[in-house]
């Protein structure tokens, strides 16, 4: 008899457990991994200037993560294709001669944001999730307009010198970014890893896609001395985080 009493009473808490685990017919998980994928988007410093806004998100994600027991493995791909959309290939028209470092300054968004570049005959393709190609493309157009504006007035070996110098800096500040954050601490690793991951599979992408592309590295004349550093100096300092503010119309 108390047998039978305590399977009733263990078969009841085990029905109440799954009650609030398939609220709705929404599993408690898929809502965690939801919110955990929110606020790691949150926490990328490529996504959110807000160091503040950052730290907080991050410590957020990382005690939902040890509280459900999660890694970042567990983030499925649809939780990956409802923030960041799917994993596709862009392609855009590239009308005439493009400027070198212009395309240096598209290629330092595509890697900072996770995202793959090849260049054809007459196309550029954006290879990475959807999002992230949206991002990388408008921090590009971003960026260009700003450099151009900075040195409208100069000479045209300025101007090329002032690009170039810019791009130089960019990259190296997108190499730095991605190298700090990949030193930091055990909550840091949590979007070190997912960026991992989304690099590693737009490159794996790109190689089914061009499986005989190759890295070409052309190095640049610098034929105004004062215009390069200018650039160095410019890209040194101009802002690499454009805020967003609703991500999710880039998905649309």
């Amino acid at each position: 008899m108390r047998r039978s009493v305590h399977c009733a009473l263990r078969d009841k808490v085990l029905r109440s457990t799954l009650r609030d685990v398939c609220d709705t017919g929404v599993c408690l998980l898929t809502r965690v991994l939801k919110k955990i994928q929110a606020l790691l988007a949150r926490a990328d410093e490529t996504r959110n200037d807000n160091q503040y806004e950052r730290e907080i998100a991050l410590r957020q994600a990382y005690a939902l993560m040890r509280a459900h027991q999660v890694s970042t493995s567990d983030l499925s791909e649809a939780e990956l294709n409802a923030e960041l959309g799917e994993l596709v290939r862009d392609s855009v028209p590239q009308p005439g001669r493009t400027v070198l470092w212009k395309l240096r300054i598209i290629s330092a968004m595509t890697i900072l944001h996770s995202c793959q570049l090849v260049r054809t005959a007459e196309k550029l393709h954006f290879i990475g999730r959807e999002v992230n190609i949206a991002v990388a493309k408008e921090m590009g157009d971003y960026l260009i307009r700003s450099i151009m504006r900075e040195c409208t007035d100069q000479p045209a070996s300025y101007r090329t010198s002032f690009g170039n110098g810019c791009a130089q800096a960019i990259h190296r500040r997108v190499k730095e970014m991605l190298t700090r954050e990949s030193g930091g601490n055990g909550t840091d690793m949590v979007v070190v890893n997912q960026r991992d991951m989304l690099t590693k599979e737009a490159a794996d992408y790109l190689k089914r896609l061009y499986p005989n592309s190759q890295k070409t590295n052309r190095r640049t004349r610098v034929r105004d001395l004062d215009g390069y550093l200018d650039g160095q100096a410019f890209g040194g300092s101009v802002g690499l985080s454009k805020q967003l503010k609703n991500r999710q119309r880039l998905l649309k």
